[in-house]
């Protein structure tokens, strides 16, 4: 259809009555080179491309953590902090799109206001999110890979750190929770050790002489 008065095409070029084509998009009139009614322009931005899965050698312990915990918890989650970044994992609920897959979302807010990095596979393959870039995308996979190697140890550090564990975020207070950074009950349910007091006390010792040092 020909235009009926002068504008100018999404391309930038001005058009006189009669010269141009007219094309509604949506409820709006849009006025653009004749012939050209699929003007680049015109086209929506193109879909970012997809990123590939990225296997993470060893974190098979860390799904089986996670599911140890389920036995006891009916949504087990776990905080861990690595490249200067906290990361929360979940485990995918039966009416999640991959039931029992391990979701890997930021902390901070609630629910849907957590920002969703991908999801790991019950073959320890993190699949990113198709919203994070791939600089993201490969943070998290490597921090995902410091948690593998040594899944106790990251959340004893958590814990020292934070003085919080880093399952139920309730706050360390005795000897024992302070030395390992997670609670007593917490252990129990994500199958992890627990020293006993003469271990706590050692521990304890040895962190306070390691930072006097």
């Amino acid at each position: 259809m020909r235009n009926r008065f002068p504008g100018t095409c999404r391309c930038g070029k001005a058009i006189a009555t009669g010269e141009g084509e007219v094309t509604k998009i949506g409820t709006v009139w849009v006025i653009h080179c004749a012939g050209m009614a699929l003007h680049a322009a015109m086209k929506p931005a193109a879909a970012p491309e997809a990123l590939p899965p990225i296997t993470v050698c060893g974190i098979i312990p860390v799904v089986t953590l996670l599911e140890t915990a389920r036995q006891h918890l009916k949504f087990p989650a776990m905080i861990f902090a690595a490249g200067g970044a906290e990361y929360r994992l979940t485990i995918a609920g039966e009416r999640a799109k991959r039931p029992g897959t391990i979701n890997v979302t930021s902390v901070g807010g609630d629910g849907e206001d957590r920002e969703w990095f991908g999801r790991i596979d019950q073959n320890g393959v993190y699949e990113p999110s198709q919203r994070v870039d791939r600089g993201t995308a490969t943070a998290v996979a490597q921090a995902l890979l410091v948690l593998a190697r040594d899944p106790a140890g990251v959340a004893a550090a958590y814990g020292k750190r934070t003085g919080r564990c880093c399952f139920c975020k309730i706050a360390l207070s005795d000897e024992r929770s302070t030395a390992v950074g997670y609670g007593a009950i917490c252990a129990d349910h994500w199958g992890l050790p627990y020293p006993t007091k003469t271990e706590a006390r050692a521990a304890n010792a040895a962190d306070v002489a390691s930072a006097a040092a």
